[in-house]
């Protein structure tokens, strides 16, 4: 088994900002957008990834009046790519909630970074391998 899809809740008057953060610095990891539903629903995923030939977007951000705060990790394959999430979501407005790194108290392997979007809500990209 594993997850389907992620959806993380913002503020309606915060959607547009997190869309933008999410959509640069996911963008080293392969996601775009590949769908949209009204003003404040949007689906992004890989290219890549299809379904019966229908594309896959297995991470969604919803506008709302109300939110909650959330914690998304996503894997990446290499190191690399960690360091490049965590640029690109420098650039993009995010706030910095932990640097690349290696944290060892989770395990020898465990490199990753951590950014806070402009709602608060705690986006890691992790690779486990050395």
């Amino acid at each position: 088994m594993a997850i389907d899809h992620t959806t993380i809740i913002v503020p309606e008057d915060k959607f547009r900002e997190c869309l933008a953060l999410y959509v640069k610095a996911l963008e080293p990891l392969g996601y775009r957008v590949v769908y949209e539903f009204g003003e404040n629903i949007v689906g992004l995923g890989s290219e890549f990834d299809t379904v019966e030939n229908y594309k896959v977007a297995d991470f969604w951000l919803f506008g709302a009046k109300e939110s909650t705060k959330a914690h998304v990790a996503f894997r990446a394959e290499n190191r690399s790519l960690v360091d490049a999430f965590h640029a690109a979501a420098m650039l993009s407005g995010g706030q910095d909630n932990g640097a690349p790194g290696v944290r060892a108290h989770y395990h020898a392997n465990y490199y990753a970074a951590y950014v806070h979007d402009a709602a608060g809500n705690n986006i890691e990209v992790v690779c486990h391998k050395p």
